[in-house]
């Protein structure tokens, strides 16, 4: 998958970290339950455990972040519709915010 990927590359960045796999499973629900039944930890995006984290179910580990880049992609001759336009520009406008707030964070 994509989350191991990218988790695979960065503790190879951090030192060569091997992962000792002991089990894969087919979906996030699956890996959770897992998890909530005491069957290890794994590395999930926040988005896909935030209610769980809220309720205190789960917690996140510290000391360990891993960059998470999406693209934003279409067809390139297909029409916007309006709602894909708004979409698009509300995406945009979100990474501009992100952009300022790491800025005022340097600062």
């Amino acid at each position: 998958s994509a989350i191991r990927s990218v988790v695979e590359r960065t503790l190879k960045e951090m030192g060569d970290i091997p992962l000792n796999v002991q089990m894969e499973l087919g979906s996030t629900t699956a890996v959770k339950e897992a998890i909530e039944s005491g069957l290890g930890f794994s590395i999930l995006s926040r988005t896909d455990v935030q209610r769980k984290l809220e309720a205190g179910v789960l917690v996140q580990v510290e000391g360990l972040s891993i960059p998470w880049s999406f693209k934003l992609i279409r067809h390139r001759s297909a029409p916007l519709s309006m709602v894909e336009k708004d979409f698009y520009e509300f995406v945009l406008s979100m990474r501009e915010q992100q952009k300022v707030g790491k800025l005022e964070g340097v600062a």
